[in-house]
């Protein structure tokens, strides 16, 4: 890809940046954009074109160099922290994704699912967390708690 960017400002009149990325195992019609928050942290955004007209895409994994990314699915959106390390991982349609040294392995293909990471574990802000096999950081194993568990724990309890 270029060295197309791009410069917006949000509502504050902050600046982010964003710019293609490529994808160097899927040609044709796939998209990874990374956007630069004005506070530092980095998004990326990839899009895997699943009706592959042209038949360009004969692998399962989809591969991004710059944030080493392994992608099993049809779109993804990653978040890092301003220290970079992996903060967010939305998956839509997929079976897993890889980041750096952050990986999360579904039991089957999932619509979709969100996990929030931390220094303290995960949580799953938004998707069923009994699709998750495991999730693991630095080849430890991550510990997951159902955020959708607990608002409903805390409802159930301020109606007591």
């Amino acid at each position: 890809m270029g060295r197309t960017r791009s410069t917006s400002s949000d509502e504050s009149g902050r600046t982010t940046h964003s710019r293609p990325r490529a994808l160097t195992s899927a040609p044709g019609g796939n998209v990874a954009i990374e956007i630069q928050l004005a506070d530092g942290r980095r998004d990326l955004f990839v899009a895997v074109d699943v009706e592959d007209p042209l038949g360009l895409t004969s692998q399962d994994v989809i591969v991004q160099r710059d944030w080493d990314l392994h992608l099993d699915g049809e779109l993804c959106w990653i978040r890092l922290n301003v220290d970079g390390e992996v903060q967010r991982i939305a998956l839509c349609r997929g079976s897993s994704i890889r980041v750096a040294d952050v990986s999360l392995k579904l039991t089957e293909k999932t619509d979709f699912i969100e996990v929030c990471i931390n220094r303290d574990g995960a949580s799953v802000v938004a998707g069923d967390p009994k699709t998750i096999q495991e999730l693991r950081r630095k080849n430890q194993r991550v510990w997951i708690s159902d955020c959708a568990n607990i608002r409903t724990k805390e409802r159930s309890q301020q109606g007591d």
